[in-house]
């Protein structure tokens, strides 16, 4: 039989306000209501309080810091440091891509069902499409 996969490396000691994917420490600011940030990543909705039952969705570009995103797959395990300190691992539970012109209003009931959870969103890297991975 063929040996199980190594999990996926644990992150460093935390700092707030960042996201660890696998291997990667990925930090991140509040953008809402904002653009992508060229530098690390942005909570874009919802919150990052890895404790009050809810979603964040956080966006990041690739080629760039997000690049690790395209790397996940269901199963493979996120990391986050909140602002407030607290850390939370999630496993990837849906991956999916959609077009660059798609609207909140689009996938908002494929990504928000999961109760307390993270929605990560970067370029494909083809101009034309996003990868979205949902987290709980």
């Amino acid at each position: 039989p063929a040996p199980a996969p190594a999990p996926d490396p644990a992150p460093p000691a935390s700092s707030p306000r960042t996201l660890y994917i696998g291997g990667a420490a990925i930090p991140y600011r509040d953008v809402r209501g904002g653009t992508t940030p060229d530098a690390g990543a942005g909570l874009w909705l919802g919150s990052d309080d890895t404790a009050d039952g809810s979603w964040g969705y956080f966006v990041g570009h690739n080629p760039g810091p997000f690049a690790p995103v395209k790397t996940l797959g269901c199963g493979s395990t996120i990391t986050l440091c909140d602002a407030a300190g607290a850390t939370r691992t999630y496993i990837v539970r849906d991956v999916f891509t959609i077009e660059t012109t798609a609207t909140w209003k689009t996938i908002a009931g494929r990504v928000t069902g999961y109760g307390e959870s993270l929605v990560l969103q970067t370029c494909t890297g083809d101009g034309a499409t996003n990868t979205i991975v949902v987290a709980a």
